[in-house]
């Protein structure tokens, strides 16, 4: 039984080897003493039994075809003299240089011809210079055509690239005028998907290698006294001591994704509009969370703009609760009043036609008293 280690040497030519020891930062875990780490970070890219393969690997035989390709169009474009006019040195008049004859013809636009200048010499005496004809001739040296389809070439090997690494021309900003929003819209979020494995690894690199860094920070501080004092979410001031020969990971302390955490912060932020317009949050609360710029600090405010709108929810459902039971009461104590005022009026009715009934009977009584009279 054996606890696994990482151990280092170094290499001078093919079979001489030196300082070959344990290495001195073993890496390990609480609770499982074989796991050890290396120190040395790194990702392969589709290895899958065989030769790795990354997004460079890919587009580096394009981008040597490119560098040859604008090679060649920078050697045509050096080559390219365009329209050559051929003069015959014969046809400069008599006692003129070249450069005189230039300057004329350059300045003025005049080119001054002397046609007998040949024939005033031995046999060709009265004959025209060379018997040659009135027309210009031109070397044309143009290569326009031989540029144009390098250019062209430069231009397949680019679409090439942008298609193998999924990086498309509306993502890098160059957008048509026929084009519409949709369309470069989708064309951006698919490039999106594509690119984001790669984005991705590579993001999860440099978080192991963050990860090690502090690993290592905290090996080489072991046995001294380092204090630490940084501001927490809430502005309180911290202090703590680094100790301990175990890695961050052990004590639940992590590298964060700063990709990660900003679209979770944008997320978080987007959300105080729904919990603004359903009265879950107050406007404090939202200027508050806008500016903070920790995923905890404004997950801490959005749990209590929550506790506080669910008490605040409670509170009124209570005093909703007393208003309905005070509305009973009064609508009970005003039902009593007016069935004790109904009662009353029928006993004062019952008294009214008792009395009608006395007075009848009296005047009865009164008038069968007179006629006995």
């Amino acid at each position: 039984m054996w606890i696994s280690e990482y151990w280092e040497g170094m290499k001078l030519g093919e079979d001489m080897y030196f300082n070959i020891r344990a290495k001195k930062q073993q890496f390990r875990e609480m609770d499982n003493l074989s796991v050890c780490k290396s120190g040395y970070v790194g990702t392969i890219y589709n290895a899958n039994n065989s030769q790795s393969v990354s997004l460079m690997d890919r587009l580096v035989p394009w981008i040597y075809m490119y560098i040859t390709m604008w090679y060649r169009l920078e050697l045509a474009i050096a080559a390219n003299q365009g329209k050559i006019a051929l003069i015959d040195l014969s046809l400069v008049p008599d006692g003129w240089e070249v450069e005189k004859w230039m300057y004329y013809a350059q300045s003025m636009k005049f080119g001054f011809v002397d046609s007998f200048n040949e024939g005033k010499k031995g046999q060709s005496t009265g004959k025209l210079a060379g018997n040659i004809s009135t027309q210009n001739k031109v070397l044309d040296m143009e290569t326009g055509n031989h540029i144009q389809q390098h250019v062209q070439l430069l231009d397949f090997v680019e679409s090439k690239v942008q298609s193998l690494s999924g990086v498309t021309r509306q993502r890098l900003g160059s957008i048509s005028s026929s084009e519409l929003v949709g369309t470069t819209e989708r064309a951006v979020q698919q490039s999106s998907h594509i690119t984001e494995k790669w984005y991705d690894i590579h993001n999860q690199t440099k978080v192991r290698v963050l990860q090690t860094l502090l690993d290592v920070a905290k090996d080489v501080y072991r046995g001294k006294t380092k204090k630490f004092q940084f501001v927490a979410d809430d502005l309180a001031t911290t202090t703590f001591n680094l100790m301990g020969e175990f890695g961050y990971q052990e004590y639940g302390i992590f590298v964060s994704n700063a990709t990660q955490d900003l679209q979770a912060l944008e997320a978080l932020k987007s959300l105080t509009q729904a919990a603004l317009q359903n009265d879950k949050m107050s406007i404090s609360d939202v200027i508050s969370v806008y500016n903070s710029s920790s995923i905890a600090d404004i997950k801490n405010k959005i749990k209590s703009s929550e506790a506080e709108s669910l008490q605040r929810e409670q509170q009124a459902q209570q005093q909703q609760a007393q208003m309905q039971q005070q509305q009973l009461q009064v609508q009970q104590q005003s039902e009593q009043q007016k069935m004790q005022f109904d009662l009353e009026k029928e006993n004062r009715e019952d008294a009214r036609n008792t009395e009608d009934n006395n007075t009848k009977l009296e005047i009865a009584r009164m008038n069968m008293e007179k006629k006995t009279e």
